[in-house]
């Protein structure tokens, strides 16, 4: 809590000294939500409100290969049901 403030919000300055990646949160209306952030040297910088929580985050990104796996799977998944859906049509038309 910041006592004196004369606005709803203030700048934070958040070591993050160590993290790879820091992002930040605050707690409002029952959830924590995300907020916009720089950083500024070993410093997150974000607006928070006067009164509240602040959580430091490190965000998790999935490596490429992972990513590449699945949108390939994906795609391969896909065309093996638009081959077997055409087929099935085909066959259907043969047989009558």
């Amino acid at each position: 809590t910041v006592t004196g403030s004369q606005s709803d919000t203030i700048t934070v300055r958040l070591q993050a000294e160590g993290v790879e990646k820091p992002a930040a949160a605050v707690y409002q209306d029952g959830r924590w939500q995300r907020v916009d952030s720089t950083l500024d040297g070993s410093y997150l910088v974000f607006q928070a409100p006067t009164q509240g929580q602040v959580l430091l985050l490190e965000e998790q990104q999935l490596p490429l290969l992972t990513v590449g796996l699945i949108g390939g799977g994906t795609i391969v998944l896909l065309l093996a049901g638009f081959f077997l859906h055409r087929y099935g049509r085909s066959r259907i038309r043969a047989e009558k």
